[in-house]
């Protein structure tokens, strides 16, 4: 028995090399019944060591508060800082590597002077038009390094991206996405950005499409998706979690993407790809070009990638 997705859990929970890659050790003794955890010590392990540098997380956020606020500005906080205090049982339930926050582009310097007067040093990274719009920080802290990654915009792809709806975060003066920005920014990074890498990030919007469901407005999430260049992600992403994990997606999105049509691409999406430890297989790069929306879109990355490659292997040296 478990208290998460029973055909999830009857895939999963005799797979310790799955739960441990995708660091899902913390989350299964969280979610799976006792006689599982007492069987598997270390999942206690993970979990109080997920627990304790995330509440470290949330701490530090409390603590540059007032900065913040003090020049007047509203980070908008992405992704995992934002779920463990939503969406999960426990803090320790959920893997969180690093603080992502959005800032506008005009925001940075003084976003940049916040940062380094909490002792924060901005890293010399070799960047290449992929992650252009990021920038990254760390500290040492008590339980390690705390890591900071700044996003100007969402998606490297969309140059000049909508305003997206922002909504209160529980400690002001932050913010968080609206519902449905939140969630085409989850599927995207998920699938746009990191094709399927981690089950966590599945995980991540089985659970929020599961509290949000009845106040998600759909047609703004396929408005949302269309405007983003993002449709093929979220038909990806809906097809995966209603085949995989039974997600009680709305009969009316089943029927309109046409999540029970056959896809040649769900002959490769399948449970060997999500949970694979390797990222070299014809499959994996199969789906990785259809998951964008366009085919000048992936040949466009790839040609960015193999520039950046060169450029890195025979002139930074």
């Amino acid at each position: 028995m478990s208290f998460y997705s029973e055909i999830f859990y009857k895939k999963i929970k005799n797979e310790p090399r799955i739960l441990k890659e995708h660091l899902l050790e913390g989350f299964a003794f969280n979610y799976f019944n006792s006689e599982e955890k007492s069987r598997n010590p270390d999942w206690r392990v993970a979990n109080n060591r997920q627990w304790a540098r995330n509440a470290n997380f949330v701490s530090e956020l409390q603590e540059m508060a007032p900065r913040f606020q003090s020049k007047g500005i509203k980070p908008v906080l992405l992704k995992g800082i934002v779920l463990i205090n939503d969406i999960y049982r426990e803090l320790g339930a959920r893997q969180l590597s690093d603080i992502d926050i959005l800032i506008n582009l005009n925001e940075y310097q003084n976003v940049k002077e916040v940062l380094e007067s909490f002792d924060y040093s901005e890293q010399e990274l070799n960047k290449w038009q992929g992650d252009d719009f990021k920038s990254i920080f760390i500290k040492e802290g008590p339980l390690g390094q705390i890591v900071i990654e700044l996003h100007t915009r969402l998606f490297y792809h969309i140059k000049k991206e909508p305003d997206y709806t922002t909504i209160p975060f529980m400690t002001s003066p932050y913010l968080k996405l609206a519902i449905e920005e939140n969630l085409i920014h989850l599927m995207g990074h998920l699938v746009f950005q990191h094709n399927f890498g981690k089950l966590f990030w599945l995980i991540d919007i089985d659970l929020y499409i599961k509290k949000y469901r009845d106040e998600i407005n759909w047609e703004k999430l396929i408005v949302l998706s269309k405007e983003l260049k993002l449709q093929k992600s979220i038909l990806m992403t809906f097809t995966v979690l209603f085949e995989q994990f039974e997600t009680p997606i709305p009969p009316q999105i089943v029927e309109s993407l046409g999540l029970k049509k056959f896809y040649i691409w769900k002959n490769f999406l399948n449970w060997n790809l999500l949970t694979s430890s390797t990222q070299v297989s014809f499959g994996y790069y199969f789906i990785k070009h259809l998951t964008k929306d366009h085919i000048s879109t992936a040949l466009q990355y790839d040609l960015l990638w193999f520039r950046h490659k060169i450029k890195k292997t025979f002139f930074l040296k």
